[in-house]
């Protein structure tokens, strides 16, 4: 199993076990991965990069950028909207 394979696994597992947040993300990986200290910013990347682009899936969206892009678009037409 590569990293990335590695990453994705993991992602599915903490969804699983019901991770949704940023902070529950953190808290789940300390309790269940073994890593070095000096890592945990690319652990938390890499699965966190994996955890948000399937709970945007779930919500229609190929990735977290693109849920975030088209979220941003909306809201600039908004503001465009009632500008006129």
């Amino acid at each position: 199993m590569d990293l990335h394979e590695t990453y994705v696994a993991a992602a599915k597992t903490a969804l699983a076990e019901g991770v949704r947040s940023e902070q529950a993300l953190l808290a789940w990986i300390r309790a269940h991965v073994r890593y070095r200290p000096d890592t945990e910013f690319f652990v938390y990347l890499g699965i966190a990069t994996e955890l948000f682009d399937e709970i945007a899936r779930e919500r229609g969206f190929d990735s977290a950028v693109h849920e975030a892009y088209e979220k941003a678009v909306a809201k600039i037409q908004k503001k465009s909207r009632r500008m006129r």
